[in-house]
Formats: C-alpha cells, sequence, structure tokens
C-alpha cells in the first residue's frame, strides 16, 4: 500500500543508515523506531496508539494471533529514500511518503513524514488495519482487504469526536465520473463480481487502473460497513463468511444477499452516484497511555532494519545491518534472528541453518526463527538439493522439524505455514503424538480453508489407527471443494480410496 508525497527519487542509493540516536517505544500492540524527535515521535506514537485502541472495537481480535507490528520513522529523505521498495529498473517508487512489507511474521510500516499529510497517516493507519486483519483468517479477496484498509485507514479525531467512514479527498468526485463512463476501462467501475475476482494488481493494471481499483474497493467496503441498505445487516461480515465457504464471488454474494444479489451492483452504483458516503462519529474513548521514548538500543535498530531491508530482498544491505547488530550484541538473539531471516531469503541453507541453532541457543523467542530452523532440517548438509527442491528427510529428521515447528505454533498461533509444515510432517515422523494432533486441531479451527492442514489431520488419525476420525476429514474436505484448490481435493480423493472399509 502507497501513498503520495511531494518528494522524488532518481537512481537507488542502497546504503545503511547510521543505527545511533534512534528513539523507541514499546507497547503492548506495538513497537516505534524513530529517527525523528522525542516530541515527534511520541505524536506519532500516541495517533497509532489511539487508532489501534479504536479499531478493537470494530475489528475485534485475538491477540494471541497477531504477529509483531513496527513503525519506522526515518527523520531526512535520504535515508528514507534507501529503503523505499524498488522498481525492476532498481529505481525506487517514485513519490512515495509510505510503504509497508507484511508476512507470516507481522507488519512493518516506514515513512518519513511527520504525520501531517492526511494521504501519509492513511496509509500508516492502514497497514495497521491489515495487520489487525491478519488475525481474522476467513478468506478476504484483494478487493474488501483493500477496501477496508482503505476505509478505516480514513480514521480522523476531530473536536473531541473520533470519525470513522471519511470518504477521501477527490475519490467521490472521480468514482461519480467513473460510474457514468463507459468507454473508457481504466476510468470506469468493475462489475463486483469483477472487482471481488480480482488477485493480483499487475494484471489488473493492463485491463483497469489500479488507482481505480483502489477506489471502488474502499467504495464498496463503504457501501457495505456503513449504507443504510447493508450496514444494520452487518454485510461485511455476511460476505466474509460466506467467502469462507466459495471461492465464486457470484456463490458468495448469493449467500450473503440472497435474492439481492441480482441488484447489489445496482445498489451499489446508485449508492456511488448519490454521493451520500454515511460517516459514524463517536466521542473518542482515550487510549491507555502509552510510555515516552527512550534511547533505542542501536543493536535493535540495526536488526529492525535488517529486517526491513530482507523483505524487501535488498539483501546486501540487509546482511550488512545484521551484522553490525551481532557485532553490537553478540549474546542476543534477535541480530541472529535477522541473520537467519537474510540468509534463509538468499537460500544459503547451511548458513541459515546455523543462524537459526546459534538464535535458539541464545533463546529466541522468534517463531519465524523456528520455522525457518524447521524448514532448514536436512537442507544444509553435503548432498542437500537447490533451493525449492524436496528434502527427504530420516525418521529423525522429521521429527526435529515438526518440533521446531510446533515451537513456532507456541509462540505465534497464528503462523499458517508452521500448521502447514507439521501436516507435511506427520506422514514421514518414526512415530506421531497426542501433541501433533492438537496443533492440527488447533490449525483446522483457525484456517478452515487450508486444506493440507485438514489432509496431515486425517493422516495423523489414520496413524493413530482412527480411520473413522480420518475419513470424516477427508470426506468433510470432499463435502466442499469449492473451498480448496483442486490438488487439495485430490490428495483427499486419493487417501479416501485405500482407507475406505470398502477397499480391497
Amino acid at each position: 500500500m502507497l501513498t503520495l508525497a511531494p518528494c522524488t527519487a532518481s537512481a537507488h542509493d542502497a546504503k545503511t543508515v547510521d543505527v545511533n540516536g534512534w528513539c523507541l517505544v514499546t507497547t503492548p500492540d506495538f513497537t516505534v523506531i524513530s529517527q525523528m524527535s522525542v516530541s515527534d515521535t511520541a505524536e506519532w506514537t500516541g495517533r497509532l496508539n489511539q487508532f489501534i485502541h479504536a479499531m478493537k472495537d470494530r475489528l475485534p481480535v485475538d491477540p494471541r494471533l497477531l504477529g509483531p507490528y513496527t513503525l519506522v520513522i526515518f527523520k531526512s529523505d535520504s535515508d528514507y529514500w534507501a529503503s523505499v521498495p524498488v522498481l525492476k529498473s532498481g529505481d525506487p517508487l517514485a513519490n512515495v511518503a509510505a510503504f509497508s512489507r507484511a508476512g507470516d511474521w507481522g507488519e512493518m510500516a516506514a515513512t518519513c513524514d511527520l504525520g501531517t499529510s492526511q494521504q501519509t497517516q492513511r496509509m500508516v493507519l492502514g497497514t495497521a488495519v491489515s495487520w489487525l486483519l491478519s488475525a481474522d483468517h476467513r478468506h478476504r479477496p484483494l478487493a474488501l482487504q483493500t477496501g477496508l484498509s482503505e476505509v478505516y485507514g480514513a480514521y480522523v479525531v476531530d473536536n473531541g469526536s473520533e470519525i470513522f467512514g471519511q470518504p477521501v479527498y477527490g475519490w467521490t468526485s472521480r468514482l461519480q465520473r467513473a460510474e457514468a463512463n463507459s468507454l473508457n476501462n481504466a476510468e470506469t467501475l468493475l462489475n463486483l463480481e469483477d472487482l471481488l475476482a480480482v488477485k493480483d494488481y499487475n494484471p489488473l493494471a493492463d485491463v483497469h487502473g489500479v488507482p481505480m481499483f483502489f477506489m471502488e474497493s474502499w467504495a464498496f467496503a463503504h457501501f457495505l460497513l456503513f449504507s443504510k441498505e447493508t450496514s444494520k445487516e452487518r454485510g461485511m461480515d455476511k460476505l466474509l463468511d460466506a467467502f469462507s465457504h466459495h471461492a465464486s464471488p457470484r456463490d458468495a454474494l448469493k449467500e450473503a444477499f440472497g435474492g439481492r444479489a441480482d441488484h447489489i451492483n445496482s445498489s451499489f452504483r446508485a449508492y456511488v452516484q448519490g454521493g451520500d458516503f454515511y460517516e459514524v462519529l463517536l466521542p473518542v474513548e482515550q487510549a491507555p497511555p502509552i510510555q515516552p521514548p527512550t534511547p533505542a538500543d542501536p543493536a535493535l535498530v540495526a536488526s529492525i532494519l535488517g529486517r526491513l531491508e530482507a523483505h524487501a530482498n535488498q539483501l546486501d544491505v540487509a546482511r550488512s545491518y545484521a551484522e553490525q547488530a551481532i557485532r553490537l550484541a553478540p549474546n542476543d538473539a534477535r541480530p541472529r534472528e535477522t541473520m537467519a531471516l537474510v540468509d534463509f531469503r538468499a537460500h544459503r541453507d547451511a548458513e541459515a541453518a546455523a543462524d537459526c541453532r546459534e538464535a535458539i541457543r541464545l533463546g529466541s523467542l522468534d517463531a519465524t526463527t523456528w520455522l525457518e530452523a524447521s524448514l532448514e532440517v536436512g537442507r544444509s548438509g553435503p548432498t542437500a538439493p537447490g533451493p525449492g527442491a524436496r528434502v527427504q528427510l530420516t525418521e529423525r529428521q522429521a521429527r526435529e522439524a515438526a518440533n521446531a515447528s510446533e515451537r513456532a505454533i507456541v509462540l505465534f498461533r497464528g503462523i499458517e505455514s508452521a500448521y502447514a509444515r507439521v501436516a507435511a510432517l506427520v506422514p514421514r515422523v518414526d512415530k506421531v503424538t497426542e501433541d501433533d494432533g492438537k496443533f492440527l486441531t488447533l490449525g483446522q479451527m483457525l484456517f478452515p480453508n487450508d486444506g493440507w492442514i485438514e489432509i496431515g489431520r486425517a493422516q495423523w488419525a489414520h496413524r493413530v489407527n482412527d480411520d473413522a476420525l480420518a475419513l470424516k476429514i477427508l470426506g468433510d474436505v470432499l463435502a466442499r471443494p469449492a473451498a480448496f484448490t483442486p490438488k487439495e481435493v485430490d490428495r483427499a480423493r486419493e487417501l479416501q480410496n485405500p482407507w475406505s472399509p470398502s477397499h480391497v
């Protein structure tokens, strides 16, 4: 997610920045590291703290399912531009005031803006929405994810009231023009089924303007959340629930709105053309106070900046930060966690495995590091295949890898890939355990549309001689094939036949 700012850049000069002199704020919900003054850092932190507090009532989440959220605030354009996303040409994206990077591990946002720009604030708050939504494991089409982030990211506090649903400046009039436009594909509204079917921005850009996709996603989310027609009946929740059962936008709309689904396009277009984008004003409920900024440990700053660059695949810069952090704090697990991430993303298997072992020896409490350790088991040996190849683990290695993944889950329950890893290892360990089954059952509860977790759970049941349960699990997968991938459905059918009592 990107927003505009009145600054430009040319060739990308990837470099590290000074890790001394930064401020740190830690709260129960998020971390801020900042090069700005103490007062400016406190201002940004207070704004973010108030927003997250307000959103917890609108997006109830289980904090155990949230990874870390970190806001990085640079003080100068030169330092900031060294870290912004880059194009294939190697140049940075121009005119970007803030950006974010997300994954199983959590969310990081970065800016160099004081926060006076509503666009910059909307972007940063939108990343916090995406982070909060990561604890809701219902399937969200890209349009609904984008729309929720844009609608709630426009949150403002004014005269003692917090305002939800405030239109983004200039978007209402442009949407109204698009609703009436039938000539230019980049400047017209998509049919809602087509909007909800979008999975990637890149092919979208060839037939429909990406900026228009953001605006239309915002408008449709606004329609579901705030219009008189759908807000009282929880239109957004109904549609998200429906997408948990159906891959098809047509079927999901039908389940959510019944007979009214046939007219949902005309209702939405009427909402856009009417221009009455309703807002909700509520008295501000002050967030719990937070501690003032303190001087940040340079090793921690280097570790965080290393992660920021690693997730942008700026691996040389990320490695430089990680090496600097290790020199500054050789007995701290966090620098080793960053180095493990860098080597893991660079496919340096032996180095990544060693980094993970050292981080774990130093007491790592980072779920991603434990998952990386699981993935590196057996992959760094002298005969290990290249990146991406399937490693034939011994039974002992499979048990070691499963234990590491289960430790990752203990540290962070919301890490879906760790459950899938356990599911993949269950058929390969020498002996399954009761805990394996408990972890997979928890994974199925949290990620009901992950067919590989379900299949792993069925294989666990088969290995503990409970074929009745195994067949029931596989039957549940086959009973709703639209919720899973074709490969998952085929695998469930492949296992079902030999386990069936009628199989000869």
